[in-house]
């Protein structure tokens, strides 16, 4: 059995062949993908795939969030739409959490302030509803731990992580105990030896775990 924990189904380079690409990952024996959203515009897109193809995919869930990617050309209002919709899919099963959301430091060209802004802002809704966080970190460990660390977040997903293996960022994901039940996906660092990086980071990550410091429930290596 496989789990996607990040597949973004609903791209636009799926949008001929998403039966098919469902209809494979079934094939291969997967049985869970989390679906994530990327801006405003995109929520309702997400929903109707989760709930298509949920009978294909028993785990295919959702979230709802506005990835740093694409702040440049959200509105605040957008964090008004964020939280309707959020309260529209409390019940609904497969809605699972915030996301994608995080910091982007290495696309030149993203409004640093506005990144912030809205990450900070979804955090907020995250802990207003007790939701977990699917996390973009891209040359950004740092400043997403400080505003981790003025938050309680129930859980949640980092993804894209390529800090170092140092103890406050190999346990950024569970700061002060807040994230206590996560899913640690380590990406392949942007520079230097990047399987020793990972090796590195994850061996860091076990020894933290082992020594009770938090509770890692699972570990994904991203070498894309």
């Amino acid at each position: 059995m496989w789990i996607d924990t990040h597949c973004h189904l609903d791209a636009p380079e799926f949008a001929k062949s998403l039966p098919n690409v469902v209809d494979q990952a079934k094939q291969s024996d997967v049985r869970a993908i989390l679906l994530p959203a990327v801006k405003a515009a995109d929520f309702e897109q997400v929903k109707t795939i989760a709930a298509q193809y949920g009978d294909e995919i028993p785990g295919l869930v959702y979230t709802l969030g506005i990835h740093p990617l694409y702040t440049n050309q959200a509105h605040k209002a957008d964090i008004a739409v964020l939280d309707e919709q959020i309260t529209r899919s409390l019940d609904d099963p497969r809605f699972v959490g915030i996301g994608e959301i995080g910091l982007d430091y290495f696309v030149e060209d993203l409004d640093p302030h506005k990144q912030e802004y809205f990450f900070n802002a979804q955090l907020d809704l995250a802990q207003k509803y007790q939701l977990p966080v699917v996390l973009h970190v891209r040359r950004s460990q740092d400043a997403i731990l400080k505003s981790l660390r003025l938050r309680k977040i129930t859980g949640g997903i980092a993804h894209a992580f390529n800090g170092s293996n140092s103890p406050p960022q190999a346990r950024f994901i569970s700061p002060s105990g807040q994230i206590v039940d996560a899913l640690f996906d380590i990406a392949n660092p942007a520079s230097g030896n990047a399987n020793d990086g990972i090796f590195k980071a994850t061996v860091t990550l076990g020894q933290f775990a082992e020594a009770g410091e938090w509770k890692l429930q699972y570990l994904l290596i991203d070498d894309n």
